[in-house]
């Protein structure tokens, strides 16, 4: 029975690290979305530049020019945008794959507790069977 007991203790703590696991995943997805917010607020600024720029050069240049090197910024700008979405995706994917399998074990260490609560309830209720058992030996 103190193994049983021992078991589902340690089954406890188990399930608290996942927990505390969880928790840290959640303030690191939380973490990286406040980095994505940054990186939109930097994009959203470079746009504003970018515009800027481009009523500056049309004073300068004339429209070939300018269109070329406005062609060049947006497939650089929209080369950054497309590697920041794959990275950021990726981090989701690698994310949801750990939270997945942390409900996993959680769910195998659940099922582990609720066997070993049932062991320790048939342990008790032959304990209890056997005492009287004993009782009616006695009188």
């Amino acid at each position: 029975q103190k193994m049983v007991e021992k078991k589902v203790e340690k089954f406890k703590e188990l399930a608290e690290n996942l927990q505390k696991k969880q928790e840290n995943m959640l303030k690191d997805i939380k973490d990286r979305n406040e980095i994505l917010l940054e990186n939109k607020e930097e994009i959203n600024t470079l746009q504003a530049q970018i515009s800027q720029y481009k009523e500056i050069i049309r004073d300068v240049k004339d429209t070939q020019d300018l269109e070329d090197e406005l062609e060049n910024t947006r497939d650089d700008f929209n080369e950054r945008i497309k590697q920041d979405q794959e990275r950021h995706n990726q981090e989701i994917k690698d994310m949801t794959e750990l939270m997945t399998k942390q409900i996993d074990h959680e769910t195998v260490l659940k099922s582990e507790v609720e066997s070993l609560k049932a062991q320790l309830s048939k342990a008790q209720a032959s304990s209890v069977d056997t005492s009287q058992i004993i009782l009616k030996v006695i009188n």
